[in-house]
C-alpha cells in the first residue's frame, strides 16, 4: 500500500529522471510541483501515471482526474491512457463513447497506440461504426509512426501480436 508521501517521493523521482535530477535545486524541485498544480500538462500526466500504478480504487480515480486534466490541455498520451481507463472501467464506470472520443483525439494528435486502437475499433465496430477503410487508414498511420521509431515499433508490434492472439 502506497501513501501520499510515497507518491510525492515517486513523483519527484519520475520528474527528476524526466527533467534531469543532477541540476535541480530545491527551488527548481518546488517549481516542478508548482507547475503541476498550476496546470502543466506533462507533469499532470506523470502524476496520472503514478496513481495509475496504484492498487486501490482511489488511486485509479486520481489517475483519471490527472489524465483528464492533462488530456484537456492536448496531452496525447494522457488522452490515450484516459481512453483505456474509460474503456475498461478502471476508477470509473465503463464509458465506451467517451473512451472512443479520447482515443480519436489521441490518434489525431499522433499517438500510435491510439491509432492502432482506433483501427481495431473501426475494424470491429466497437464504440464506433464499423468502417474497414478507416480501420486500414488508422492501422497504416500507426505502422508508419512506429516505423519512424524502429525499436519502439518493434517492441509495440511484438506486444500487439501477443495481445491479439
Amino acid at each position: 500500500m502506497v501513501n501520499g508521501s510515497t507518491y510525492f517521493v515517486i513523483l519527484l523521482f519520475v520528474l527528476f529522471i524526466q527533467f534531469g535530477a543532477s541540476n535541480k535545486s530545491s527551488a527548481q524541485q518546488d517549481g516542478l510541483m508548482e507547475a503541476t498544480e498550476a496546470g502543466e500538462a506533462h507533469s499532470q500526466f506523470l502524476i496520472g501515471q503514478i496513481f495509475n500504478s496504484g492498487d486501490k480504487p482511489s488511486d485509479k480515480r486520481q489517475a483519471i482526474k490527472w489524465f483528464r486534466k492533462a488530456a484537456s490541455q492536448g496531452h496525447v498520451d494522457a488522452m490515450f491512457h484516459l481512453g483505456v481507463m474509460l474503456e475498461t472501467g478502471q476508477g470509473t464506470a465503463k464509458d465506451i463513447k467517451e473512451a472512443t472520443r479520447w482515443y480519436l483525439a489521441a490518434a489525431k494528435g499522433g499517438n500510435p497506440d491510439a491509432m492502432y486502437t482506433v483501427s481495431k475499433m473501426y475494424g470491429n465496430g466497437a464504440g464506433i461504426s464499423k468502417n474497414s477503410l478507416q480501420a486500414h487508414h488508422w492501422y497504416d498511420k500507426a505502422i508508419k509512426e512506429w516505423d519512424s521509431h524502429p525499436k519502439l515499433g518493434e517492441a509495440i508490434g511484438n506486444s500487439i501480436l501477443r495481445h491479439d492472439r
